[in-house]
């Protein structure tokens, strides 16, 4: 085999290699949601209280690109949009699922 030609395959072979891993962080890195009620919340971390299991826990990282939608605090319920980056979960989105009550006049 001509070596120009084991070149161009070995550079194949590492290009599809690449390709490989860039799509695979791609689907590490995919947005994922979940409900629950707030535990407690800082400027750099939520905990929340999975709806569907009364001791089950999740732990956030909040950061400055944290969109926030609503009062979040403690006891609430609220949805989560979030990225995971090795062990690590990023809340990409946090909305208050509180309805805001309203007044009646008498």
């Amino acid at each position: 085999m001509p070596s120009r030609l084991r070149r161009a395959i070995v550079a194949l072979a590492l290009l599809c290699a690449a390709l490989a891993s860039v799509a695979g962080a791609q689907v590490r890195l995919g947005t994922h949601a979940v409900r629950g009620r707030v535990a407690s919340i800082s400027a750099t971390t939520l905990v929340i209280r999975l709806a569907t299991m009364e001791r089950t826990e999740m732990r956030f990282v909040v950061n400055a690109s944290t969109e926030r939608e609503g009062l979040i605090v403690a006891g609430d319920p609220v949805s989560i949009r979030y990225i995971t980056n090795g062990d690590a979960m990023i809340a990409t989105a946090i909305a208050s699922e509180t309805r805001g009550c309203t007044l009646s006049s008498h």
